[in-house]
């Protein structure tokens, strides 16, 4: 594809956020990070991204609370979001590869 897809990643663990980046990354993402959903927020009022991949638990603001805020966001922001726990956040992220046609 001609430009750079980007993934707003959403995760408390920093190993499991560093390994989520490293691999986004290794697959042309530009990956922007937060470690729960009152970070997230306004990153998502900031940047327009092509998904959104959420952890479920977190401290502040858990995964569940940040996407009822960001789908209510004017103008559609908040459309593409997956949420996870991390025994499943790599499937997420092959479903999001998958999605733009790259093998994982």
């Amino acid at each position: 594809w001609s430009e750079e897809l980007s993934i707003l990643l959403v995760e408390d663990n920093p190993v499991n956020r560093m390994v989520a980046e490293r691999v986004l990354g290794r697959l042309g993402f530009a990956v922007d990070s937060a470690i729960d959903g009152s970070e997230a927020i306004p990153l998502v009022k900031a940047k327009r991204y092509d998904a959104i991949l959420m952890d479920i638990q977190m401290p502040k603001m858990d995964g569940f609370a940040a996407t009822n805020v960001i789908r209510n966001l004017p103008d559609g922001i908040g459309s593409g979001i997956t949420a996870h726990r991390a025994a499943t956040r790599t499937r997420a992220i092959r479903f999001v590869a998958r999605s733009r046609r790259i093998r994982t």
